[in-house]
């Protein structure tokens, strides 16, 4: 795996943060021990970026470590972290390239899935990484989605999440929830706004409708859409299994995660 290091400015003035210090891999380390997680002190770190992937003046940090690592500058001195899915589960890769042809900064990986060497590109979009879309869909105005959490071998929640056009929602605890009757609740319109978004730069169109991926014991997803007079059906067996899915999670799971605090 490549080592490496590397500083790409945008042409706009960066605002000076903890992440612009950063010189050396030790450096590095200190910082995920403090931002993320204290396992880091015993990661092999093989290189990291500094880079304003979000355009908001502030530089974040990417870490190659066997998995991909983001660090987004939120302000404040916060860091909200990411980890990048290679292939179909967090495999160990390299970072490729990086493309700043355009305004939208492309993170290129390089990984083994199996014999093939696959390359594949991942932007910042809203509040989440995806892989990129060179010709996305404009916002999908769906009429039903309806959201399964399947459980895994353990205690992982078990539950179903519908969420309708006008943005009422119906929330079903199964099992290892802190729920046991259905919540019925109305999304707001910045949240439903999010979700047509994420659901349209997705390309649902283009996605396979089965994703097995070679894990063992991580939660099962089925996800239904009804969109533009035709339905779409995507089960996740061991997800997420893409940086796309994931973003869509993390919507959902926020849904979820209010709706157990009611």
């Amino acid at each position: 795996m490549h080592r490496f290091f590397i500083l790409l400015l945008l042409p706009s003035a960066l605002m000076a943060n903890e992440v612009d210090r950063i010189q050396t891999k030790e450096d590095v380390r200190q910082f995920m021990i403090r931002h993320f997680d204290t396992s880091f002190r015993s990661e092999a770190i093989d290189g990291f970026y500094k880079l304003d992937l979000d355009h908001n003046g502030s530089t974040d940090l990417v870490v190659s470590a066997g998995r991909f690592y983001v660090m987004m500058d939120m302000g404040g001195d916060e860091y909200e972290p990411h980890q990048l899915i290679t292939g179909d589960s967090f495999n160990d890769g390299s970072i490729f390239s990086i493309d700043s042809s355009d305004r939208a900064l492309r993170l290129v990986l390089k990984y083994k899935d199996f014999q093939n060497t696959i390359l594949d590109t991942v932007v910042w979009f809203g509040r989440d990484f995806m892989e990129y879309n060179r010709r996305p869909d404009s916002a999908i105005d769906f009429d039903e989605l309806h959201f399964t959490a399947y459980g895994c071998y353990g205690e992982c929640p078990q539950y179903e999440l519908t969420i309708m056009r006008d943005g009422s929602m119906v929330y079903m605890p199964k099992a290892y929830t802190g729920k046991k009757k259905d919540v019925r609740v109305r999304a707001t319109a910045g949240e439903m706004n999010t979700l047509r978004s994420i659901l349209g730069y997705m390309g649902l169109d283009r996605m396979d409708s089965v994703y097995s991926p070679f894990t063992q014991d991580a939660p099962g997803y089925l996800l239904e859409i009804s969109y533009r007079g035709r339905s779409k059906k995507i089960e996740d067996k061991d997800g997420p299994s893409t940086n796309s899915l994931a973003a869509l999670y993390r919507e959902l799971f926020w849904f979820r995660y209010q709706l157990e605090s009611n």
